[in-house]
């Protein structure tokens, strides 16, 4: 039997969560894991470098994919983040990468800009942060750099993570509103196994104008670069609860309907579900702010039968449920 204390305390959760849903304000500007079949939203440099792809995807049905095939040059691909705040704003970036059967060099690499000034992001007038192997030299380390005048203008964050042929990552920088920057990397892909490779400040730069992908090939390597499960969030720093324990006593997740999960209870934090199938096969994956009480549409084409959803907070805490789509 449940103790009169236990009671109360679940009580005071409730109405906290309540209380911060209501308060926490919060820009989500991308959230896009790209199963629609099109890349609404995204703006190419060159028409047709990139699409939607169903060959082989990172996770579930579809990725971004490079386009091209048989030819050398520059990509990239980006979006407009500008309803975000760096000045007072928690901002998360995630997502995952993938390279095909090449090891970077100095003639082949890429980066993610995580906030760029100009959305020309091959340009030599472009300012800002990305994270990716071999924006200078050729170390093929992941790397954190701020960048000036489209060249690496010092590294951030530098990992020993050497990046090699075949190798999917998943990717999580978070900054804080004073400029506290925070790389995360789950070596398998995905996000349930990140691990810090360190912190460092930089405020040098506060816009935020545009994210995106750029991607310097060869003739063999055009066609085979990955980007998938794209998640941006500010949150107003001053409401933040992400340093907090996160407790998953309390959370529930269970089917609304048919087509329609809820995951109730949750603090306000960011979470990613994945949602695998009894033979293991992944068919969904999204990231959110927890607001209290979050519905999450599940795929229209889901056959009937057992599913595993699996629910990761920020700081790593894990939670498994069965539930049955009839």
């Amino acid at each position: 039997m449940t103790s009169f204390f236990e009671q109360i305390k679940k009580l005071i959760f409730l109405i906290l969560v309540v209380f911060f849903s209501s308060i926490t304000t919060y820009s989500q500007v991308i959230n896009d894991n790209f199963e629609d079949g099109d890349i609404t939203g995204w703006t190419e440099g060159t028409a047709s470098h990139w699409g939607n792809s169903t060959t082989n995807a990172i996770t579930a049905a579809r990725s971004l994919k490079h386009n091209l095939s048989g030819t050398s040059g520059d990509s990239y691909i980006y979006q407009d983040i500008s309803s975000l705040d760096l000045t007072t704003e928690n901002i998360t970036w995630q997502f995952n990468l993938k390279t095909g059967s090449w090891d970077p060099s100095s003639s082949n690499k890429f980066w993610v800009y995580l906030t760029a000034n100009n959305n020309d992001l091959n340009g030599s007038s472009v300012d800002g942060y990305a994270v990716g192997v071999n924006l200078t030299g050729s170390s093929d380390l992941l790397t954190l750099w701020k960048v000036t005048n489209g060249a690496a203008d010092g590294a951030v964050i530098t990992t020993a993570i050497d990046w090699n042929a075949n190798n999917t990552k998943g990717i999580r920088v978070t900054r804080t509103n004073d400029g506290l920057w925070e790389l995360l990397v789950d070596n398998d892909g995905g996000f349930e196994a990140l691990m810090s490779m360190g912190t460092a400040t930089n405020t040098d730069y506060t816009f935020d104008t545009n994210f995106g992908l750029s991607f310097t090939f060869s003739a063999t390597r055009a066609g085979l670069l990955w980007m998938d499960d794209v998640f941006v969030q500010g949150v107003d720093a001053t409401l933040s609860v992400d340093n907090l324990t996160i407790s998953l006593d309390e959370v529930l997740v269970f089917m609304t309907d048919k087509r329609s999960l809820t995951v109730n209870g949750l603090q306000n934090t960011h979470f990613s579900v994945r949602l695998y199938s009894i033979i293991g096969e992944q068919v969904l994956n999204k990231s959110f702010i927890s607001n209290g009480v979050n519905n999450i549409s599940l795929p229209q084409t889901l056959a009937s039968g057992i599913y595993i959803v699996k629910l990761t907070t920020y700081n790593s805490e894990r939670l498994n449920k069965k539930i049955v789509i009839e």
